[in-house]
């Protein structure tokens, strides 16, 4: 089992484009961090990130549907 998926593997899981993945990284709202020159994702905090916008967006105290809350200039 991988701990740490490359930025197109946690696209892909999450079903959105490779592109998309790294504008949510650059704008700090999906977990992630370089090793070794390159952007990682673990496995845990990608799940944890995902409950938490799906709790938040049931809530209704978060975006709906849980999709992220970008800033409309970022999108």
């Amino acid at each position: 089992m991988k701990l740490l998926l490359r930025v197109a593997e946690a696209a892909e899981a999450c079903s959105i484009s490779k592109s998309r993945a790294y504008e949510l990284i650059n704008a700090g709202i999906l977990p992630a961090w370089r090793l070794n020159g390159s952007w990682r994702v673990s496995v845990v905090a990608l799940e944890a990130w995902i409950n938490e916008r799906a709790a938040a967006a049931q809530d209704g105290n978060g975006p709906e549907e849980g999709t992220p809350n970008v800033p409309p200039s970022r999108v």
